[in-house]
């Protein structure tokens, strides 16, 4: 079931989802769901945070998030977008956002020192470890963040 079309025909989409998971159902009640969960209706409720509810308008989501937000919702999700028949505002090639990139690079770098922290021979190391040792509290405070390597995540 796609989004485009239980907005078109929300009755009839409601129908198809429950003869699909084989619950009882007329056209009355699929009537009186909708009218319960019209948009216009949940947006003045309180029962969300303000602002969850957005517009509810067929590919809406391309001008209401912001062009990084949506560069990062198709850099990990734009090969299944493709796969279902949505089509992503940039191609499939594009470079994944500053955002994710500097993320990546954050962890590739911790992942680096970690490994460096725990089996360099460096002399450098060595001088590391030992002023380390003069100072406990941060000692175990980086200990701490250093798990080895093959205990990672």
């Amino acid at each position: 079931m796609r989004y485009e079309a239980l907005r078109r025909e929300p009755e009839k989409g409601l129908a198809a989802i429950l003869r699909w998971l084989e619950l009882p159902h007329d056209a009355a009640l699929c009537e009186r769901a909708v009218a319960a969960c019209a948009l216009e209706k949940l947006q003045k409720g309180d029962h969300a945070p303000k602002g969850f509810f957005r517009k509810g308008e067929v590919s809406g989501w391309k001008a209401e998030m912001r062009p990084s937000e949506v560069r990062a919702l198709e850099f990990v999700a734009g090969n299944l977008m493709r796969e279902v028949g949505y089509e992503p505002v940039n191609p499939a090639h594009a470079a994944p956002p500053f955002s994710l990139r500097a993320r990546q690079a954050r962890r590739a770098l911790a992942e680096r020192l970690r490994r460096w922290a725990w089996e360099s021979k460096s002399p450098l190391r060595g001088a590391a470890a030992r002023a380390l040792k003069s100072v406990p509290f941060a000692r175990r405070l980086l200990l701490r963040r250093l798990s080895r390597p093959d205990k990672a995540a």
